[in-house]
């Protein structure tokens, strides 16, 4: 599914208690990538999705950037010791400092990361915002 940012969401079931989110990183072939990241963003956006993940899936949505499988759906996720993560299957659902909430792709991580895709200056401030003050051991341990 291709959703341009900051639009309402509408693919899912929301995780409760939000009944309304805007879609960040529902990204296809056309969407400009190859910005310059900062790699500490990549990183939090990572721990993120993993830790907020939500909607999981059997399927599997494929990169439109990379082709059919070039090895990112299984990574390590930075800064959690032993923790794999598997990408392109699921959603991550949080809320940033102002009440606002995001839906994303599970891809999304890998989209920043190895594709330079830049979201919205607001979600990157969640992010960074949220990764501060989460606790991942929950995640850890799952």
């Amino acid at each position: 599914m291709i959703y341009p940012d900051l639009s309402a969401y509408e693919y899912g079931d929301l995780a409760p208690p939000w009944t309304h989110a805007f879609n960040v990183g529902w990204l296809g072939p056309d969407d400009e990538v190859g910005s310059d990241v900062a790699p500490e963003f990549a990183d939090a956006l990572h721990r993120i999705v993993y830790a907020y993940e939500v909607n999981v899936t059997r399927g599997l949505h494929m990169c439109p950037f990379c082709g059919d499988d070039d090895g990112f759906w299984i990574q390590p996720v930075p800064g959690i010791p032993g923790s794999k993560h598997f990408l392109g299957h699921a959603e991550a659902h949080f809320e940033g400092p102002d009440g606002t909430v995001y839906a994303a792709p599970s891809l999304i991580a890998h989209y920043v990361g190895e594709h330079g895709y830049l979201p919205p200056q607001r979600f990157v401030d969640a992010v960074l915002w949220l990764d501060a003050r989460t606790d991942y051991t929950a995640a850890v341990s799952r």
